[in-house]
């Protein structure tokens, strides 16, 4: 007959056996239970925006989330938290990071200085982790300074344009008055002459006329010539006589 304690001692070994197998299993899933997921690795941004590093994880428990900046001058944390706690946000990144549950955290009003290298680190309660690199790069606004020069360009052109169409404006009324005065002058020039030989014919006529010696008459008619030649040369830039052409 067998003894009672050998089939109890075999059954407390079995049972051991497997709850140290349950236990290795359980370890084992614990493990491999952090995994953490990254839609966008590498994020472009300009000065002065808000931008998102948008993360998502899965693991057993609450974790604890920590974000860390890491550039040419070192590394930085920037903060740490469990879901449903408050943050613990450094002196550096104070009103700049807001935290989401799914561990993403956004950064407002980046400059050039944010540009570098974001890691996050999931681990959970049992010390297993995980984590995941977000590169982020921060160029300055250049579009504005373009925008006003081309503003600034179009506007010296039309400027230009105005001031070429005025001066092309002005040339042809110049040229009309101009042209318009030189009809004018050799119309006053005709006139003029007309009436000096009127009165060189008139002095001479009456001369005649009263029978006398037409030499007075003539000097006098010569005279009269030479007066009426004469006196448009007194006016500065004027003579009637000779126009320019």
């Amino acid at each position: 007959m067998r003894p009672v304690w050998c089939g109890s001692s075999k059954t407390r070994a079995i049972s051991l056996g497997l709850f140290a197998l349950c236990l290795a299993a359980v370890r084992c899933l614990q493990s491999q239970g952090v995994s953490l997921y990254i839609p966008q690795s590498t994020i472009n941004a300009t000065v002065e925006e808000d931008i998102l590093l948008s993360v998502d994880y899965t693991c057993h428990g609450v974790p604890t989330i920590e974000w860390k900046y890491t550039s040419n001058w070192g590394v930085q944390k920037i903060v740490e938290w469990k879901p449903g706690t408050p943050a613990n946000i450094s002196q550096s990144h104070k009103d700049r990071v807001c935290t989401f549950d799914n561990g993403s955290i956004q950064l407002f009003r980046v400059g050039m200085r944010d540009s570098g290298y974001y890691v996050i680190t999931v681990t959970e309660s049992l010390g297993s982790s995980q984590f995941g690199t977000i590169v982020l790069h921060v160029s300055e606004i250049l579009y504005e300074d373009l925008h006003f020069v081309a503003v600034f360009l179009a506007l010296l052109g039309a400027v230009a344009a105005v001031l070429i169409s005025l001066m092309w404006v002005c040339n042809r009324c110049a040229y009309k008055f101009q042209r318009k005065r030189r009809h004018k002058l050799k119309g006053n020039a005709l006139d003029n002459q007309f009436m000096v030989f009127f009165f060189f014919f008139f002095f001479v006529v009456l001369g005649f006329e009263l029978k006398a010696t037409p030499c007075p008459f003539l000097v006098m008619g010569f005279f009269e010539i030479g007066l009426m030649n004469y006196l448009p040369r007194l006016t500065p830039n004027h003579n009637p006589l000779i126009s320019t052409s």
